[in-house]
């Protein structure tokens, strides 16, 4: 797959998680935007307190590695 078009996918799903999240009062926001790294924060609404991190990386290989960081920065 063109690595433009999955990164567009991704960029949806992003925003269908954010949907979710705002039901459930949590707000995802962008915090790091590069050509090949994105990092998101999911937090609280009501106290603004993290709850975790997304972070998206494309890998030399055309692969996007996907990880869990908690509030502490710690990948989980």
């Amino acid at each position: 797959m063109d690595f433009k078009l999955l990164w567009e996918e991704l960029l949806k799903i992003i925003e269908e998680i954010k949907k979710e999240a705002e039901k459930h009062r949590f707000e995802v926001s962008k915090l790091t935007v590069f050509p090949f790294y994105l990092e998101f924060r999911c937090s609280r609404v009501a106290n603004n307190e993290t709850i975790f991190y997304l972070e998206f990386k494309r890998l030399d290989d055309g692969r996007i590695d996907i990880r869990m960081k908690d509030k502490n920065g710690n990948y989980l």
